[in-house]
Order: structure tokens, then C-alpha cells, then sequence
């Protein structure tokens, strides 16, 4: 098994369980099964993109999919402040965490084998699909470690998940994709601009918020060319 395209694909699958969960979120319905459902949903997107990007065994996405579901886990028994997995509260924690972790493991495993025809547009999508998880999950462990909550703070931090998440999915995919992955954070933060425009009726931005929506893109890119030259040196 591939050890970075496995931590990839827990990333893409957290991202996954985000962009899933905020897009019926969108349509402004909450059911209280959703979370349980758009952990295993988003697994699938998120197995189905990485494997188009780079190739892995069916045993590795599964690995995936389930890790993704750990580090959730993980995070809200370790820093509740920071984030609480729904599956992990409860008296059914036991029993249903570990069903949703290999429904989800199993979902990224499904999603790996659905076919689709190669294009340079799964290089954004994943590259969305890690920031979405670099973002709002790093944005969390940080205000639960101390990060100021301001808007300075949030959108300086954005550039820099949004630069990790970029040169994440070049050291994966190789070959050049700044470009690539520089759209696909673009696309993200547009995305949830509208999100918030749908659900608090409002679309105002300052200084910081178009700091972040311009710097985010720029940073995927900017990570990704440093990952890539980098690689470059070391095969000299």
C-alpha cells in the first residue's frame, strides 16, 4: 500500500464529508441522519476522485476511507472544542462509530472502481477535496490551540492550509498542476461564499475575506510549484 496516497485520500474523504454535509446544508434541510450519511457519501467522492489522479489498490482505499473516520474520531475525544464527529457522541458510540468508519471505508473503496474518462479536472477537484479539510478542520485545531478568531488571522491561516493542500496533491500526482489545484481551492472558496449567501442572506466581503479568496489560490499554486521544483533538485 501507498502511505501518502492513503493520508491523501483520509484528507479528501474528511473534505468529502464537509462538502456533502454543507451542500444539503445549502438546500437548507438538517436531518439528523445526515452526518451519518454524507461520512460515506463523501468517502465515495473522495476515492473516486483520488483514483483518477493516481492509482492504489482496492486495500488502500479502503484503508483510506476508515482513516479518515479515525482522525475524526480522534480529534473530537482528543480536542472536543475543535470538532465532535456525530457518530462518536452517544451511549451507541461503540457500535456506531465503527460501522460508519468501514461503511465509509468500503464507500472510498466503491468509489475507486466507478470508471470515468481521464481529465486534468480531477486534479481540482481533489485538490478542493484537501483543502476543504485542510481549511475548516485545520481552522478548528487551531482555534482549539489557540489560533486568534479574527479575520486576519483566519484568512492568513486559509493561505497557508489552502499551500499544504497544494503541494499535497503534487507530490501525489506529479507532472505540473499548479495551475490545476490553484482552481480547484478557487472554486471551493466561491462555493462557500455562495453557501453562506443561501444561508445567512448575506454577501458582503472585507478586506481580509477577498484577501483570503485571491491569497488561497495563489498559495495551492505556489505550494504545489515548491513540491514540484523541489523534486526536480533532488533528481538532478
Amino acid at each position: 500500500m501507498r502511505p501518502l496516497w492513503i493520508v491523501t485520500c483520509a484528507l479528501a474523504a474528511i473534505g468529502g464529508f464537509f462538502v456533502v454535509l454543507q451542500s444539503v446544508w445549502m438546500l437548507k434541510l438538517e436531518p439528523e441522519w445526515l452526518p451519518y450519511l454524507a461520512q460515506p457519501l463523501g468517502a465515495v467522492l473522495a476515492g473516486f476522485v483520488l483514483r483518477r489522479v493516481a492509482s492504489a489498490s482496492q486495500r488502500a482505499a479502503l484503508v483510506g476511507g476508515v482513516a479518515g473516520v479515525a482522525l475524526l474520531a480522534f480529534v473530537t475525544y482528543a480536542l472536543p472544542r475543535a470538532f465532535t464527529l456525530t457518530a462518536a457522541r452517544g451511549s451507541h458510540a461503540p457500535i456506531v462509530l465503527p460501522v460508519i468508519a468501514i461503511a465509509s471505508g468500503l464507500g472510498c473503496a466503491l468509489g475507486a472502481r466507478i470508471p470515468a474518462a481521464a481529465s486534468r479536472v480531477w486534479l481540482s477537484a481533489l485538490a478542493a477535496l484537501v483543502a476543504a479539510c485542510t481549511i475548516q478542520l485545520g481552522g478548528r485545531l487551531g482555534f482549539a490551540l489557540g489560533l486568534p478568531a479574527d479575520p486576519a488571522a483566519l484568512a492568513v491561516f486559509g493561505v497557508i492550509a489552502a499551500a499544504a493542500a497544494g503541494a499535497l496533491v503534487q507530490t501525489l500526482a506529479g507532472g505540473t498542476c499548479e495551475r490545476d489545484v490553484g482552481i480547484g481551492v478557487l472554486v471551493l472558496l466561491l462555493w462557500g461564499a455562495l453557501q453562506q449567501a443561501l444561508l445567512h442572506s448575506t454577501l458582503a466581503f472585507g478586506f481580509w475575506d477577498v484577501f483570503l479568496i485571491a491569497g488561497a489560490p495563489l498559495g495551492a499554486a505556489l505550494g504545489a510549484r515548491w513540491v514540484r521544483g523541489a523534486t526536480v533538485r533532488l533528481r538532478r
